[in-house]
């Protein structure tokens, strides 16, 4: 059996839980044009720090095949690190200038059953939801396995803006079983 971590480590998820009850000042992001995603990068602006949130592709074993997997991965950083993965593009700045109430991570776990047996197990960080003390939400999820897009979305009840959860199989056997399921740390 393939299984693969590809969540928030515990450093990371130690770095958002420090983040809860302080201001959240900004997020900078590219300019959307088509529709509500950016690419590779957003910078997240917390009083006196600095985050980088990206969805970089790494090549990964995905259900037998080797894949550019956008991975979501957060570290702190230095302001000039918060740039546009698009030559060219300007990033803008979305103040916010609120209080971080709760941090909601959306988790999956996507599995792959060959035959009745489980051959393939991987876990992953979806996005964050970020629960701002005026109730309002704003959201930064990973969009799809494929690519380096980050969706980000604002108002309420954001957890429903999500992707669906797709259980259709990768490799399109009829006689294989694709089961994903998505699970929320509240912090």
């Amino acid at each position: 059996m393939e299984k693969n971590n590809f969540q928030f480590d515990k450093n990371m998820i130690d770095m958002i839980k420090s983040m809860i009850g302080k201001n959240l000042i900004k997020y900078r992001c590219d300019p959307f044009i088509f529709s509500n995603s950016v690419h590779l990068n957003v910078g997240i602006y917390i009083e006196d720090k600095i985050y980088l949130l990206s969805n970089k592709e790494e090549v990964i074993d995905y259900f037998g095949a080797k894949e550019d997997i956008g991975i979501l991965k957060i570290k702190e950083c230095k302001d000039s690190e918060i740039k546009s993965g698009v030559v060219g593009v300007k990033q803008i700045d979305n103040p916010i200038d609120t209080l971080i109430k709760e941090i909601h991570i959306v988790q999956e776990n996507q599995k792959l059953f060959q035959k009745n047996i489980l051959t393939y197990d991987y876990y992953l960080t979806r996005g964050l939801i970020f629960i701002l003390s005026d109730d309002r939400e704003i959201s930064f999820e990973k969009w799809g396995p494929f690519g380096e897009e980050i969706k980000i979305n604002c108002g309420h009840n954001l957890l429903n803006k999500f992707d669906a959860i797709d259980d259709s199989n990768p490799d399109g056997d009829p006689n294989d079983v694709f089961k994903t399921t998505r699970s929320i740390i509240k912090i």
